[in-house]
């Protein structure tokens, strides 16, 4: 699995990674809530740290809900160790939930995710349940009701057969490392949209990198009607 990682979820530009990390402080908390909403990031796998490719679609969002504000998550973002690399973008996903629900109730919440990104939201929100990683449980309730939507790109954790699987792939395709208990996700369910496209090396187990890198261009528009939508129903 590791050989795989290491060939298939690298991205065009080679980047320079660290050969270990610490665990994350905490986010610094702010006085100030966003009046439109609150925009979690979470960058993909090798990109470095910030919004990444995924601040086209924050941006889109922020274009049509006014007042709004965009946090990307602090994690490695790392091939290997993957599996830690993306528990700890879960718990700082969690974090960060819990520290902005705590100072800011009354503000809605997005996620927004690509590859190892996409994953790690799915993780927080509906816990981790994939093989071989360490299992977290789902989001608490208390801070879940601020979650308005929630848009993952190449997610390798998807799980076959969901409502909120959009995109071209089908069941006959895998993820990497599917999703076994996707009780967590079923409160959230009309608030995610899951992209993937067949050949997808990651969230379909197919072999066209170029896949996994056209979400933005292919769906940016489609994703953020989405989120403007959910907003607004909330």
């Amino acid at each position: 699995m590791k050989g795989l990682l290491a060939t298939t979820l690298i991205l065009p530009t080679a980047l320079s990674l660290p050969s270990h990390f610490t665990a994350l402080s905490p986010r610094q908390t702010t006085s100030t809530c966003a009046t439109g909403v609150h925009i979690i990031v979470t960058r993909g796998s090798t990109e470095p740290q910030g919004d990444g490719e995924t601040a086209s679609l924050s941006t889109l969002i922020q274009q049509q809900i006014p007042g709004s504000d965009d946090y990307a998550t602090v994690y490695p973002a790392l091939l290997d160790p993957y599996q830690q690399s993306e528990g700890n973008g879960t718990q700082a996903i969690l974090t960060e939930v819990q520290q902005y629900v705590t100072s800011c109730p009354d503000t809605k919440i997005v996620l927004l995710g690509w590859s190892q990104g996409g994953q790690t939201e799915l993780d927080a929100l509906c816990g981790t349940s994939e093989a071989n990683f360490t299992a977290t449980a789902p989001l608490d309730p208390k801070y879940g009701k601020n979650i308005a939507a929630v848009i993952a790109y190449g997610d390798p954790s998807r799980a076959i057969g969901q409502s909120y699987n959009v995109g071209n792939a089908t069941d006959a395709q895998m993820s990497i490392f599917p999703r076994q208990n996707t009780a967590g996700c079923d409160p959230y369910a009309s608030k995610i949209q899951s992209y993937c496209d067949i050949g997808d090396p990651f969230c379909a187990s197919g072999d066209i990198l170029d896949v996994h890198l056209q979400y933005f261009d292919k769906y940016n528009t489609a994703a953020a009607k989405f989120v403007v939508d959910k907003v607004n129903d909330a």
